[in-house]
């Protein structure tokens, strides 16, 4: 049992270009925990604000307008040094990319360096 995990969530939703993401985490002034970018077809990543010891869970979901057999995929993770996580959107075996609306849910459970 991890003592004071940190847990992280965001929402993202995609716009008409499938490179660009709104952030749907923000709230007023307050600091966004991550960002999210695309980088290739199907493939993101998600840049962390700050860094941690270690990654002790993740949970990355899509939330589609239309019924689609997608799956995430955890591709790698350092959310020490590089603080990021990368992942994959597919169908199948096949990248594929999100149309505009689609959402990224995340929730992402951290190991504190403190901890």
């Amino acid at each position: 049992m991890e003592r004071q995990p940190v847990r992280l969530m965001g929402v993202f939703t995609a716009t008409a270009s499938p490179s660009v993401f709104t952030n749907n985490t923000q709230s007023g002034t307050t600091q966004v925990p991550m960002t999210l970018s695309r980088t290739g077809t199907g493939a993101f990543t998600l840049t962390l604000a700050d860094s941690y010891a270690s990654l002790i869970s993740a949970s990355i979901m899509i939330q589609k307008a239309i019924a689609t057999d997608m799956i995430v995929q955890i591709a790698s993770s350092d959310v020490t040094t590089a603080q990021t996580v990368t992942f994959r959107t597919q169908s199948g075996a096949v990248p594929t990319d999100l149309v505009a609306g689609d959402k990224i849910i995340v929730c992402l459970d951290l190991r504190n360096s403190g901890n």
